[in-house]
């Protein structure tokens, strides 16, 4: 049933992480060369465009396998425990790619490691994780809630 709140909180939560994907975690500058970090990668300047340098394949790997875990659990809503299973592995996951994100929001691209001089800028982008940790929170919680009505009205008959 896609209109029960935590299917909204679960499709917000897959909807954040995918716009994630393509938003910048920080910039860093060496020499006056750019590198642009995001979810997908690091990205290089190049005049006025940028290029695709290096993949970051973990922290895509957890994203994208956050993005199908939240759908899936969205389509679970006859298997309520299986649902709350779900959310704590998406939490798991979200935590992990947090720690991706701060990992790799500050390291250098191998390219610049024997550089001097460089300058890091963070930005929000960096934070939208937290946006999908609340919401799967959410989502749990009110798959908690949901629980707690079926089995008191299984009581009464």
């Amino acid at each position: 049933m896609l209109q029960r709140i935590q299917s909204v909180y679960l499709l917000l939560a897959a909807i954040a992480s995918g716009i994630f994907f393509f938003t910048p975690i920080s910039n860093i500058e060496i020499n006056n060369n750019f590198f642009i970090i995001k979810a997908s990668g690091v990205y290089f300047q190049d005049g006025d465009s940028f290029v695709f340098d290096s993949p970051l394949l973990a922290l895509s790997s957890v994203l994208l396998f956050h993005v199908f875990l939240s759908l899936l659990t969205m389509f679970q809503f006859k298997k309520r425990n299986l649902q709350i299973t779900l959310c704590n592995l998406n939490l798991v996951l979200l935590f992990a790619g947090m720690a991706l994100v701060f990992f790799y929001g500050g390291n250098l691209p191998e390219k610049a490691i024997d550089s001097n001089v460089s300058t890091i800028t963070y930005s929000f982008g960096g934070l939208i994780p937290l946006f999908s940790i609340a919401m799967i929170f959410l989502a749990k919680r009110s798959i908690n809630k949901d629980d707690k009505l079926v089995r008191s009205a299984d009581r009464l008959r």
